[in-house]
């Protein structure tokens, strides 16, 4: 099984034979997250309204940490999942336009991002990220692994 890593954002290696850029990483990563994001978004709600569990606005909760200290809400902000993403020392907030899941990077050096086809402008400060905490996302075999709330609620 091969391990994504990255050190400092560095050269990524996915496996023995195989490097990558710091921009094949990004590009991949992204690509990769807003693909596994969706697919994850679309069935934890779809599963929610089937148990009538509380959707609330907020993000979808994708990660290796547990996060049982979080109440037991499938999380959810205007049409639009959100991954929170944690890497070493750099830390990240994707989102995807609800129009055409077209994947926005918001990073800390932008406090705001316009999409042109939201017609609206999104910012670090309203995606909620600060309410989640630090919550790692490691890639294994291109396949965003969920936490272990996301696992328990998918698996009833």
């Amino acid at each position: 099984m091969s391990k994504l890593w990255a050190n400092d954002w560095g050269d990524v290696s996915m496996t023995a034979e195989k490097k990558l850029t710091r921009a094949e990483f990004f590009n991949w990563f992204i690509k990769k997250s807003m693909e596994k994001a969706v697919e994850v978004g679309d069935e934890l709600i779809k599963k929610a309204s089937t148990l009538g569990l509380e959707v609330n606005e907020g993000v979808v909760l994708c990660g290796l940490e547990d996060v049982s200290s979080t109440p037991k809400k499938i999380f959810y902000r205007n049409n639009t999942y959100f991954l929170w993403a944690w890497n070493h020392s750099f830390a990240l907030t994707y989102s995807i336009c609800p129009h055409d899941r077209f994947p926005l990077m918001l990073r800390r050096e932008y406090q705001e991002f316009f999409c042109p086809l939201c017609q609206k402008s999104w910012s670090w400060e309203n995606t909620a990220w600060q309410e989640i905490g630090n919550i790692p996302v490691e890639v294994i075999d291109s396949k965003v692994l969920l936490s272990s709330e996301a696992q328990s609620l998918l698996a009833q």
